[in-house]
Parts: structure tokens; C-alpha cells; sequence
């Protein structure tokens, strides 16, 4: 299999970008650019020049219908969603992927070895309008996480981290992954997108206290440039990221304009063969 350059791997993101961007425009679904893409979509019109991955924000509404419609001969043959409840899932949030490709990451062990590149997406939820209220459940959702990040990391590496991969397994024994994202999606499910004052992402250990803003801010949108194309970004775009980052126009200092992910990306041998597994998972 030939290894993808960085360049190479930055324009198979793009292309899944853009078709995941166009279908939501298509039936008029929210897909906003979120994070490290919404910020270089603003500071650079494209990628952050050192980072190497792809964030979108959906609404919950609008991703329960994606999920529903993007499918069947509408979806590009190339592409499978990978949620939190498909078995190939080790993240707390959902991938979507270009099954022509093989992805290595540290840290992850999958049943068939790899994933392949991809782009995140992450969903926005209703939260507690109290500011002591959501302290709570934040701490809660944060808790689930964390074992749901333990208990999806592999165990390979050091004595220390084999000796808590172990822990983490004997735990799961109790409370397997699949309760522990039962148990968020139950916390999740107690604001719903649109009920409350305040929304934001918070699905996984990478989101914290600062992705909270006011719901209105995700309601209505704005073009950006970015690689060339026009994508949406939040209305409220400047607040969420001033919440989650304070100046987000400042560059970081030198020695942390690094990659923040380790990954090593191919072309498979045979570019048009069908990732079985990721079927199967889905059937599943």
C-alpha cells in the first residue's frame, strides 16, 4: 500500500468535506465547520498549516436526519459513517470515512486493524441553562468519557499503561462501553437542541467547560473561505470560539505549532475493494 503525503492526506479530508457539505445543503441540514477547521477557516482561509484533521459541528436534530438520509445511492459509494454504537467505533463521537484508505493512530487498536482518513463530527446538544446545574452535569458526562476513552484506547506500550488497560478491562466486565455510552446518551438527552438557553458539543474528553454558548449562536450561519471552497460556520461563530479558545486570532507559540494527532494514512492496494467489516458493522 503507498503512504499518503501530509498534502495527500489534507486533500482526501477535503474531498470528504465537500461531499459530506454538499448533501446537507442538498436537504438542508446543518453543517458547520467547527474547531481547529472553523479557526483556520477564519485566521488562514484553509488548514491551520500544522494541523491535519477535519471538525464539523451538527445540530442533534440535524444529525439524527443525516444519519437517516445519508445513505443508500445518495451517499457516495466511498464513504461509511462511523458512530459510537458501530462495533469498528473506538471514539465517542462519530467518523466519517473514506473506505478506499487505511488510517493508523497511536493509542487505537481496531478490530480490523485500521479506520481509514476521515472527518469528525461533532453534535450539538441542548445543556443546563444554570450555570451550577451544568457544572454537575458536565462532571458527570466527563467522568463517562474518560472510561469511555480508557476503555477504547489499546493496551499497548508501557508496563504502567498495560497494567491500566487490564484495570480498565476487568472493569468493563461490570460496566461494558456500550452502558457507559447508553449512560451519556441519557445525559444528553435530558436538554434537547432547542429547548435551552445554551448549547455546544460536549462528546468526548477533547470538548470542555468552554463549549457552551448560547443556542442562538448556532442558529443561522455564515459563508467562510476555506481551501478555496465556501462552507458554513455558525452565526455565533466568533462567541463560540472566544468561549472555547479567548483569542483565537493569536498565534500559539512556536514549539506548539505541531500536529496534535499521530497518524499514518495509505491508499489501499486495491482502491475500489469494499471494506467488508465496516459493512458488516453497520448491519450489525
Amino acid at each position: 500500500m503507498k503512504q499518503l503525503t501530509f498534502e495527500e492526506y489534507k486533500a482526501a479530508e477535503m474531498q470528504i468535506l465537500l461531499d459530506v457539505s454538499e448533501f446537507c445543503e442538498k436537504h438542508s441540514l446543518t453543517c458547520f465547520l467547527a474547531y481547529g477547521t472553523l479557526i483556520g477557516a477564519v485566521r488562514h482561509k484553509g488548514f491551520i498549516p500544522w494541523d491535519d484533521d477535519v471538525d464539523i459541528y451538527m445540530t442533534r436534530p440535524d444529525y439524527e436526519r443525516f444519519l437517516e438520509l445519508f445513505r443508500g445511492d445518495e451517499k457516495p459509494e466511498r464513504l461509511e459513517v462511523i458512530t459510537p454504537s458501530h462495533r469498528l467505533s473506538h471514539h465517542a463521537f462519530t467518523k466519517i470515512i473514506d473506505t478506499r484508505t487505511v488510517k493508523l493512530e497511536d493509542g487505537y487498536s481496531y478490530p480490523n486493524g485500521y479506520l481509514g482518513v476521515d472527518i469528525d463530527v461533532f453534535v450539538v446538544d441542548g445543556q443546563p441553562d444554570d450555570d451550577g446545574e451544568f457544572e454537575r452535569w458536565y462532571k458527570k458526562l466527563n467522568r463517562l468519557y474518560l472510561l469511555d476513552y480508557l476503555s477504547s484506547r489499546s493496551g499497548e506500550g508501557s508496563f504502567k499503561r498495560k497494567l491500566a488497560h487490564l484495570g480498565i478491562k476487568l472493569l468493563n466486565i461490570f460496566l461494558p462501553l456500550r452502558k457507559i455510552r447508553e449512560k451519556t446518551d441519557a445525559l444528553h438527552a435530558k436538554y434537547p437542541y432547542g429547548s435551552t438557553k445554551y448549547a455546544g458539543s460536549i462528546t468526548g474528553l477533547c470538548n470542555n467547560r468552554g463549549d457552551r454558548a448560547p443556542t442562538e449562536c448556532f442558529e443561522g450561519s455564515e459563508w467562510c473561505d476555506f481551501e478555496g471552497y465556501k462552507f458554513r460556520m455558525p452565526k455565533g461563530y466568533h462567541e463560540i470560539m472566544t468561549r472555547l479558545y479567548g483569542d483565537y486570532m493569536q498565534l500559539p507559540p512556536e514549539e506548539q505549532r505541531v500536529a496534535p494527532h499521530t497518524v499514518k494514512a495509505f491508499w489501499k492496494e486495491d482502491a475500489d475493494q469494499k471494506t467488508n467489516e465496516i459493512e458488516k458493522g453497520n448491519e450489525e
